[in-house]
């Protein structure tokens, strides 16, 4: 009798666990696939962005090169302007300069 009660006893013990473990494995899996089709997705939503604003982008740099060529000289010539890390400030600043000089 009592190896009987062990034996119910190991086979409810062994069923629990490995309910368990087939369910976390389960989990782990189906989380596996929940992260590969979100990156799957943002890989998409990125070249669809991409494709969508080149156009934009594209004529953005060409404007902020060809502005780095046109104001090269003033840019150089005036200090505060250096500490300013991005072209389009450096622009705002040079047009407020330049109202500046023609309310004057």
């Amino acid at each position: 009798t009592k190896w009987i009660i062990e034996r119910k006893a190991k086979a409810i013990i062994g069923s629990f666990l490995r309910r368990n473990y087939y369910h976390a494995l389960h989990m782990r899996r189906l989380q596996k696939s929940k992260d590969a089709a979100t990156l799957i997705q943002s890989v998409i939503r990125a070249y669809a962005t991409r494709k969508i604003f080149a156009n934009v982008l594209m004529r953005r740099m060409e404007e902020s090169q060809h502005f780095a060529i046109v104001w090269r000289r003033v840019i150089a010539s005036l200090d505060n302007i250096a500490t300013s890390t991005c072209w389009a400030d450096i622009r705002e600043q040079l047009i407020d300069i330049k109202v500046g000089l023609d309310d004057e």
